[in-house]
């Protein structure tokens, strides 16, 4: 199996190279907004990256693959943020596979570089849902880095579990699941109705926007 540690490819992006990534669909986007000003629409781009989330054939130490994963990542937090952050709680709490736990690590990323503070408004729901160990991957997104430095020394205070992290080793607690449903990739599957399941879950209460 992959250790998921040792691949770090999300250090190798900062804003700057998502500017230069976003270039390639500012295009896109900008008619993508004016169609959404115009047209009552239904949430569309949030399924397209959840469906695309469990098809687990992503190849993402490609770079035509990850200019994709952003370009997915944009659209669908354009349509409407407070639906992908649900997404992406469902995913901090239900990921088991290797592919899978690469895949939050780079959205994790995309989400620290582009909304720091949306993400740091919630990563105490995102650490809760999933694993402590995930704040490392919030440490790699380098515009919020101290001030999630500063937030594991304040959680250190009241959990010796992250005097853990401070010290330099791995806390190696597994995620408390709380979610165990999950699509059934049939060709019969309505995901709308799966987006829907998690839009109404409760364990996904109390995002900040």
């Amino acid at each position: 199996m992959t250790d998921t540690n040792e691949i770090d490819i999300t250090t190798r992006h900062t804003a700057e190279d998502y500017e230069k990534i976003s270039q390639c669909i500012d295009v896109e986007i900008i008619e993508k907004l004016k169609t959404m000003q115009t047209e009552k629409r239904t949430i569309s781009d949030n399924i397209i990256f959840l469906e695309w989330y469990f098809k687990g054939d992503m190849n993402l130490l490609n770079d035509n693959e990850k200019q994709r994963i952003f370009s997915f990542m944009t659209y669908a937090t354009i349509e409407d943020p407070y639906c992908f952050l649900r997404i992406m709680l469902y995913i901090a709490n239900t990921r088991r596979t290797d592919i899978q736990e690469i895949f939050y690590k780079v959205v994790i990323h995309f989400l620290g570089t582009m909304y720091p503070e949306v993400v740091m408004a919630n990563l105490e729901l995102f650490i809760k849902l999933g694993k402590k160990d995930d704040v490392l991957y919030f440490l790699q997104c380098q515009g919020i880095t101290e001030r999630v430095i500063t937030w594991i020394k304040h959680k250190a205070k009241e959990d010796s579990d992250f005097q853990t992290l401070l010290d330099g080793k791995m806390i190696g607690r597994k995620i408390q699941r709380k979610v165990y449903y999950k699509p059934k990739l049939t060709k019969y599957h309505t995901w709308d109705k799966f987006l829907y399941k998690i839009l109404d879950d409760a364990t996904f209460n109390g995002i900040t926007l």
